[in-house]
């Protein structure tokens, strides 16, 4: 029985690498299972119950192995994880682990898909994309994601409203996404500080030594990071109430300040 064969998805939250991932499981006629999730409905519960439960039972009476790909909270017995995010984030990208374990090369599209998940626009430079290549990938990931066009126009009037405090960029939005906005500073600025009534996301310069501050909430399912040094680190939507978001904001806004 060949990898292909062997190997049973659970599918997570839906971004352009997870998109990808579910055309490479049809297109080579991998068995997986689609419970429709975002980033935040990204969890092992939303496979706990029928129909899904049964199906993943039988795979494993079938001798197959059960993966959950970039799913949050405690596994289902049995089932292995594919992730590259938290404590992860050492590994390669899920698209390049799912086709290692079915034997597959990724194709040009596929391996800027895989970069730009694990290291957005600067792991695509360092594959050498141009311009036209990350545009489109970053388009292709907003719109998987959901962004709209009225999104994309109200980002441009965030960022306009948004304060400098030396090299750090802070911007407040009502945005539920916040990609249309930092895509379009990527280069712009080193340090990025973007949130909501609900979330918190910090960018790039200074990423380590945020997420280093706040492990505790990243221990407890209540943030994450990614992306490696210059990455990213995210509040998980509405984890907190609206006074502990501004409160982490300052507090992001006073370690961040003036890194050398």
């Amino acid at each position: 029985m060949n990898g292909e064969n062997n190997m049973f998805v659970l599918l997570g939250g839906y971004d352009l690498e997870m998109l990808e991932i579910r055309k490479l499981l049809v297109a080579h006629e991998g068995s997986f299972l689609d419970a429709g999730l975002n980033w935040d409905t990204a969890k092992w519960d939303a496979y706990r119950n029928e129909p899904y439960l049964s199906q993943i039972h039988r795979a494993f009476e079938t001798g197959r192995q059960v993966f959950g790909i970039e799913l949050r909270g405690e596994a289902i017995e049995g089932c292995g994880l594919i992730d590259h995010h938290n404590e992860l984030q050492h590994l390669p990208s899920a698209i390049e682990q799912v086709a290692s374990l079915m034997s597959l090369e990724l194709d040009r599209r596929q391996q800027l898909v895989a970069a730009n998940d694990k290291g957005y626009i600067p792991a695509m430079m360092e594959m050498g994309a141009t311009q036209e290549e990350i545009d489109e990938i970053r388009r292709a990931d907003r719109i998987v994601q959901g962004v709209t066009e009225e999104e994309e126009k109200r980002a441009e009037l965030d960022i306009i409203k948004g304060e400098r405090v030396d090299d750090l960029l802070v911007i407040g939005t009502g945005l539920s996404r916040f990609s249309p906005i930092s895509d379009k500073l990527f280069g712009k600025t080193s340090q990025l500080l973007i949130y909501s009534d609900n979330s918190l996301d910090y960018y790039w310069k200074g990423k380590d030594l945020v997420a280093d501050h706040f492990k505790e909430y990243i221990d407890h399912g209540k943030a994450y990071e990614g992306g490696g040094e210059f990455g990213f680190f995210g509040l998980s939507k509405n984890a907190l109430p609206k006074e502990e978001i501004l409160a982490i904001k300052d507090k992001i806004v006073s370690l961040t300040t003036n890194l050398s």
